[in-house]
């Protein structure tokens, strides 16, 4: 599978890019802050149906723009598709040949995407929800029962909690309506918690295959799931913490709190790890998605890298770019600033076609591949 064109209208800061990149390996080059990154976000926008930053969509529109739009063409070892994300201040559309899909949930799945970025990092050191997000991600492209029932959860979690609020201000406690939404978030819940438990799993050892290919040591960083269903049952969890509800105004058991943490030596590695070994390990978790991807969905996930060779060394770069560059990876892109160090190791020592895109001030100045390059 790989990206053919994309055409970007009023996205960010790029109001008509056109690209054309190759099947394999794809350079973006620019100063900081000339839409590189805008770029890698469009592309991931029409795979995955919604920005990887931006939760609003008002904050993907171009300044003082109407609408965005992004076409982009796609091959699959099946089919092509051209699909057309559209928003106009109201509402956003995706289409495939011109036939509008009914929810992204329907969308999400059908174009496996990786997307590496140096904010990864809060995989490590940030908060549950960001470790909660890269697992939903992640199995929302593998299964669509998955996604499904996380969508109906975080409904009713919303509604359980609107519902605390609204009693604690009355002074009311209504316990059918609760015990219903309580039936509810079981429901789709219990799938949910059994999905994640499995895939983490599954998960460890592709993990630790990669994190040490790219570390070249025997060390292994062991990740631990942990969640409330993994001791009590959902309605008696509920049951148990419904005093604590009451007064916090807030759902305090369920898969809404579950974590994800990465320990090193028995310690939590954002506190034992180095500076190095935590880069790597966030390396090594956005490749074993993009592995994992793969071999659930049969086809080569698009993979995105966002400036993330800064600060690692020289050996682990090269090491990187073997690993992205091997027969089992598909269509990759890569930013950087115009620094010639991925050109020289993936010419030099790769002996690899690539292409060539400079970004200045959200547009594409110039594109060829190395191949054009050396003619």
């Amino acid at each position: 599978m790989y990206l053919q064109s994309i055409k970007i209208d009023q996205f960010k800061n790029h109001k008509d890019t056109l690209m054309r990149p190759l099947p394999g390996i794809n350079l973006v080059l620019g100063k900081n802050g000339m839409g590189k990154t805008n770029l890698l976000d469009a592309i991931y926008f029409s795979l995955f149906g919604r920005s990887y930053f931006s939760a609003r969509e008002v904050q993907n529109l171009m300044h003082e723009a109407a609408f965005y739009r992004i076409e982009s063409r796609i091959q699959t070892p099946d089919d092509s598709y051209k699909i057309v994300i559209k928003y106009n201040g109201r509402s956003k559309t995706i289409e495939s040949d011109d036939v509008a899909y009914k929810s992204i949930a329907d969308f999400i799945g059908i174009f496996p995407v990786t997307f590496i970025t140096p904010g990864d990092i809060d995989l490590v050191i940030g908060g549950s929800e960001v470790r909660r997000k890269f697992i939903d991600q992640t199995l929302s492209q593998m299964q669509s029962g998955y996604l499904n029932a996380l969508i109906h959860y975080n409904k009713v979690l919303k509604q359980r909690n609107a519902l605390l609020k609204q009693m604690s201000s009355q002074g009311l406690a209504d316990s059918d309506v609760l015990n219903a939404l309580d039936l509810q978030l079981e429901q789709y819940g219990t799938p949910v918690f059994k999905f994640r438990e499995r895939f983490v799993s599954n998960f460890q050892p592709v993990f630790d295959r990669i994190y040490q290919t790219i570390s070249d040591n025997n060390e292994s960083i062991l990740l631990n799931y942990h969640s409330d269903l993994q001791s009590i049952a959902f309605t008696e969890g509920l049951n148990n913490c419904r005093r604590k509800d009451f007064i916090l105004q807030r759902t305090n058991f369920g898969i809404h709190r579950d974590n994800l943490d990465m320990t090193l030596r028995g310690f939590p590695l954002q506190h034992e790890g180095s500076q190095g070994q935590i880069k790597t390990a966030v390396l090594a978790l956005k490749l074993a998605q993009y592995v994992y991807l793969r071999e659930a969905s049969g086809k080569q996930p698009i993979l995105l890298l966002d400036d993330v060779f800064d600060k690692l060394d020289p050996f682990r770069i090269e090491q990187l770019l073997r690993i992205i560059t091997a027969e089992d990876f598909g269509q990759v892109f890569i930013s950087d600033t115009f620094s010639n160090r991925l050109e020289e190791i993936i010419q030099s020592k790769l002996s690899l076609e690539y292409g060539k895109f400079v970004i200045e001030d959200g547009r594409i100045i110039s594109q060829n591949t190395s191949h054009d390059s050396q003619k």
